[in-house]
Protein backbone atom coordinates (compact mmCIF):
# COMPACT_ATOMS: atom_id res chain seq x y z
CA UNK A 1 0.00 0.00 0.00
CA UNK A 2 1.56 3.13 -0.60
CA UNK A 3 2.07 6.09 1.32
CA UNK A 4 1.45 8.93 -1.08
CA UNK A 5 -0.93 8.94 -3.61
CA UNK A 6 -0.58 10.76 -6.18
CA UNK A 7 -4.25 12.80 -7.73
CA UNK A 8 -4.94 15.33 -9.88
CA UNK A 9 -4.94 17.83 -6.90
CA UNK A 10 -1.64 16.59 -5.47
CA UNK A 11 -0.11 16.78 -9.05
CA UNK A 12 -1.10 20.40 -9.41
CA UNK A 13 -0.29 20.90 -5.75
CA UNK A 14 3.12 19.72 -6.50
CA UNK A 15 3.51 21.64 -9.96
CA UNK A 16 2.75 24.95 -8.10
CA UNK A 17 4.82 24.23 -5.49
CA UNK A 18 7.73 24.37 -7.87
CA UNK A 19 7.23 27.19 -9.52
CA UNK A 20 7.10 29.42 -6.41
CA UNK A 21 10.03 27.79 -5.26
CA UNK A 22 11.84 28.53 -8.74
CA UNK A 23 10.40 32.21 -9.18
CA UNK A 24 9.77 33.78 -12.39
CA UNK A 25 11.91 33.08 -15.17
CA UNK A 26 14.96 35.49 -15.99
CA UNK A 27 14.97 37.57 -18.80
CA UNK A 28 18.09 37.92 -20.55
CA UNK A 29 20.25 40.68 -19.21
CA UNK A 30 19.65 43.84 -21.38
CA UNK A 31 22.97 45.38 -22.27
CA UNK A 32 23.60 49.09 -21.18
CA UNK A 33 24.85 52.06 -22.91
CA UNK A 34 27.96 52.44 -24.52
CA UNK A 35 31.17 54.71 -24.19
CA UNK A 36 32.83 55.04 -27.34
CA UNK A 37 36.13 56.72 -26.85
CA UNK A 38 37.85 58.25 -31.20
CA UNK A 39 40.84 59.62 -31.48
CA UNK A 40 40.44 61.29 -35.11
CA UNK A 41 43.77 61.34 -36.64
CA UNK A 42 45.33 62.92 -39.85
CA UNK A 43 48.59 60.61 -41.22
CA UNK A 44 51.14 61.17 -43.38
CA UNK A 45 53.89 59.85 -45.32
CA UNK A 46 55.55 62.91 -45.48
CA UNK A 47 57.55 64.20 -42.70
CA UNK A 48 57.63 62.65 -39.28
CA UNK A 49 56.56 63.41 -35.49
CA UNK A 50 53.46 61.78 -33.94
CA UNK A 51 51.17 63.93 -31.09
CA UNK A 52 51.83 63.39 -28.02
CA UNK A 53 48.31 61.85 -27.45
CA UNK A 54 49.26 59.25 -30.20
CA UNK A 55 52.29 58.44 -27.51
CA UNK A 56 49.94 58.05 -24.84
CA UNK A 57 47.31 56.06 -26.22
CA UNK A 58 50.18 53.50 -27.66
CA UNK A 59 49.37 54.35 -30.88
CA UNK A 60 52.51 55.92 -32.73
CA UNK A 61 54.03 52.36 -32.98
CA UNK A 62 51.36 50.86 -35.33
CA UNK A 63 50.62 54.31 -37.52
CA UNK A 64 54.90 53.56 -37.93
CA UNK A 65 53.80 50.03 -38.69
CA UNK A 66 51.12 51.20 -41.41
CA UNK A 67 53.73 53.60 -42.95
CA UNK A 68 53.02 56.80 -41.51
CA UNK A 69 56.13 58.70 -39.67
CA UNK A 70 53.94 61.75 -38.96
CA UNK A 71 50.87 62.00 -37.40
CA UNK A 72 48.73 64.74 -35.98
CA UNK A 73 45.44 64.01 -33.50
CA UNK A 74 42.38 66.55 -34.65
CA UNK A 75 39.91 65.60 -32.80
CA UNK A 76 39.30 63.60 -29.74
CA UNK A 77 35.47 62.61 -29.38
CA UNK A 78 33.36 60.78 -26.67
CA UNK A 79 29.69 59.09 -26.89
CA UNK A 80 27.21 57.47 -25.14
CA UNK A 81 25.22 55.45 -27.33
CA UNK A 82 22.43 52.44 -26.41
CA UNK A 83 22.43 49.17 -28.18
CA UNK A 84 20.52 49.48 -31.51
CA UNK A 85 21.15 53.33 -31.92
CA UNK A 86 23.50 55.64 -33.35
CA UNK A 87 24.86 58.71 -32.74
CA UNK A 88 26.17 61.67 -34.89
CA UNK A 89 29.67 63.24 -33.85
CA UNK A 90 31.24 66.46 -35.64
CA UNK A 91 34.59 66.46 -35.98
CA UNK A 92 36.89 69.61 -35.45
CA UNK A 93 39.70 70.45 -37.37
CA UNK A 94 38.28 69.15 -40.84
CA UNK A 95 36.84 70.78 -43.84
CA UNK A 96 33.10 71.57 -42.99
CA UNK A 97 31.76 69.06 -45.49
CA UNK A 98 33.61 65.88 -44.18
CA UNK A 99 32.68 66.53 -40.45
CA UNK A 100 30.40 64.23 -39.44
CA UNK A 101 30.57 60.88 -37.90
CA UNK A 102 28.20 58.01 -37.42
CA UNK A 103 28.82 55.21 -34.64
CA UNK A 104 26.20 52.53 -34.64
CA UNK A 105 25.84 49.89 -31.12
CA UNK A 106 24.97 46.24 -33.67
CA UNK A 107 25.71 44.00 -30.54
CA UNK A 108 26.92 44.15 -27.39
CA UNK A 109 27.86 40.50 -26.43
CA UNK A 110 28.12 38.92 -22.38
CA UNK A 111 31.95 38.15 -22.87
CA UNK A 112 32.21 42.25 -22.95
CA UNK A 113 32.92 41.70 -27.12
CA UNK A 114 31.50 45.13 -28.93
CA UNK A 115 30.65 45.81 -32.59
CA UNK A 116 30.60 48.95 -34.05
CA UNK A 117 29.30 50.38 -37.21
CA UNK A 118 31.63 53.66 -37.87
CA UNK A 119 30.67 55.72 -41.24
CA UNK A 120 31.23 59.09 -42.32
CA UNK A 121 28.89 59.70 -45.41
CA UNK A 122 30.92 62.45 -47.23
CA UNK A 123 33.74 60.14 -47.88
CA UNK A 124 31.51 57.44 -48.51
CA UNK A 125 33.38 55.42 -46.10
CA UNK A 126 31.92 52.50 -43.49
CA UNK A 127 33.41 49.80 -41.55
CA UNK A 128 32.10 47.72 -39.34
CA UNK A 129 34.54 46.45 -36.28
CA UNK A 130 34.60 44.37 -33.34
CA UNK A 131 36.16 45.09 -30.29
CA UNK A 132 37.47 42.36 -27.40
CA UNK A 133 36.79 43.65 -24.22
CA UNK A 134 37.41 47.10 -24.50
CA UNK A 135 40.41 47.07 -26.93
CA UNK A 136 41.24 49.89 -29.86
CA UNK A 137 41.14 49.33 -33.23
CA UNK A 138 42.71 51.87 -36.24
CA UNK A 139 40.42 52.20 -38.79
CA UNK A 140 41.83 53.91 -41.52
CA UNK A 141 40.53 55.70 -44.91
CA UNK A 142 42.89 56.84 -48.11
CA UNK A 143 42.42 60.51 -48.67
CA UNK A 144 45.25 60.46 -51.43
CA UNK A 145 48.88 58.55 -51.75
CA UNK A 146 50.66 60.21 -48.81
CA UNK A 147 47.83 60.52 -46.58
CA UNK A 148 45.12 59.23 -44.46
CA UNK A 149 42.28 59.61 -41.96
CA UNK A 150 42.84 56.91 -38.95
CA UNK A 151 39.69 56.42 -36.21
CA UNK A 152 41.44 54.91 -32.97
CA UNK A 153 38.06 53.42 -31.36
CA UNK A 154 38.01 52.19 -28.02
CA UNK A 155 33.91 51.04 -26.53
CA UNK A 156 33.21 50.45 -22.87
CA UNK A 157 30.67 48.68 -21.79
Amino acid sequence: MPLLRWGPKMLLSSVLFLAVLMGPASAPAQAGPVQVDILVIEASKKGSGYDPRLDAAKLSGQLKDAGFPKATVLDSLQATVEPDAQVSLQIRGMPEKSRMLTVKVLEVQPDGTIRLRLAMPDFKFSADTTHKKGGTILVAHKRGADEALFLAVTPHP
